[in-house]
């Protein structure tokens, strides 16, 4: 790949939108809290599985046959079999225990200039963070709010 390729350039793409490594962001639009269709919109979008099964098909050889709409690499056909499909779905799957966000740079947890840029809790939800959800600090002899929370999982 072309390093000058890889960064965004905003003369060429739309304004709130950026392309990078073959990922898209387009942050034009913008959905009322109280708008039901467009949540719904939104929300089947987000859903959507991560191929459509109408263009998978078996090949004669076995291998899985995948219909592309736009050309990668010159090619409208992948061919896969069914291990190195399920290995290339198995990469989108989350990691167990670990979160899917992680913050760099200001927004890191241990940055020194993080309390610039990012606002403080107010005190009642500061508050509701130190309440313990099952009540377990509360008791006499418990072990505490993470070990109760891990016997509710």
């Amino acid at each position: 790949m072309d390093r000058g390729q890889r960064f965004f350039d905003p003369a060429k793409h739309q304004r709130r939108s950026a392309n990078l490594d073959g990922w898209s962001l387009h942050a034009g639009v913008r959905i009322h809290g109280n708008h039901h269709e467009g949540r719904e919109k939104l929300f089947r979008y987000a859903l959507k599985p991560p191929l459509a099964l109408q263009r998978l098909s078996m090949g004669e050889d076995g291998r899985l046959l995948y219909h592309m709409k736009r050309p990668r690499n010159g090619e409208l056909v992948l061919s896969l079999t069914p291990d190195e499909l399920l290995a290339k779905l198995a990469t989108l799957v989350p990691a167990p225990r670990v979160h899917n966000v992680r913050y760099h740079g200001l927004f890191a947890p241990h940055s020194k200039l993080r309390s610039r840029v990012v606002p403080s809790p107010s005190p009642a939800a500061e508050a509701h963070a130190h309440a313990s959800p099952t009540g377990a600090a509360a008791i006499p002899g418990s072990l505490g709010r993470g070990a109760a929370t891990a016997m509710l999982c």
